[in-house]
């Protein structure tokens, strides 16, 4: 798990970090801390970080427009902004913000915010093993498509093909609780928020530069389009 603290204060950065590791050394896990002292150094970092704390006012950057800037690459952060600024709260909330933190910084703040963080990763991937035994945190998010095919499950996610050592039915139990994630056969799942085409007989799923063909079978139809009709009137659905 990988932690971002950006603030120009160093002290500030300092008090976060060691917040932080006291919150994760109760839970006995080590996570990867990340500190940046200016917007630039962290749109600079070539890596998606899963929870980052961000105070709202940083010298080389208005917080609201590092954070439009952050969310064109990595989409999937969980933000906790850090702030002694509330006239930039309004404008924020439009931000998909986790939490709002007032200075001065209070330990049990900290914890409650990182809690919640935490919970909502946890809920937001699921643990996958391809056929060499290798692991991997998929966030339900990044889910295109998953198909059945010749025995075998395939995983098309935004990053990676993964062949998936699961049968479709244990991952179906993993992935449709998700509002987003629906089955149109049995034989896939597919994420609602890359479907270009619906209709009664088969779904258009947006894949890269290509479109994928799937069908709806008819003992799906009925489920499928309630999944569809309350994921249009919901808009996206979070995890």
């Amino acid at each position: 798990m990988i932690i971002g603290i950006c603030d120009d204060m160093p002290q500030t950065v300092s008090l976060l970090q060691e917040m932080v590791e006291s919150y994760f050394n109760e839970k006995l896990l080590k996570p990867n801390i990340k500190t940046f002292l200016s917007g630039t150094e962290l749109l600079e970092c070539p890596e998606e970080i899963d929870i980052l704390f961000l105070d709202i006012e940083l010298g080389d950057y208005n917080a609201l427009d590092l954070v439009k800037a952050y969310r064109s690459k990595y989409r999937n952060t969980l933000l906790i902004i850090v702030t002694s600024y509330e006239q930039y709260l309004d404008d924020a909330m439009d931000l998909d913000i986790l939490r709002y933190i007032d200075k001065p910084i209070e330990k049990e703040r900290i914890f409650v915010a990182l809690e919640r963080a935490v919970e909502k990763l946890d809920n937001g991937k699921i643990c996958i093993c391809d056929k060499s035994n290798q692991n991997y945190h998929v966030n339900k998010k990044d889910i295109i498509y998953i198909e059945s095919y010749l025995k075998r499950v395939y995983i098309y996610t935004t990053n990676d093909t993964i062949v998936a050592n699961i049968s479709m039915k244990d991952l179906k139990e993993k992935t449709l609780s998700t509002s987003y994630l629906v089955s149109p056969h049995n034989s896939y799942i597919i994420n609602l928020n890359y479907l270009k085409l619906y209709s009664r007989t088969r779904v258009i799923v947006n894949f890269g530069d290509r479109e994928v063909d799937i069908p709806v079978s008819s003992r799906h139809q009925t489920e499928f389009r309630k999944a569809y009709l309350n994921y249009m009137k919901e808009g996206y659905c979070d995890v």
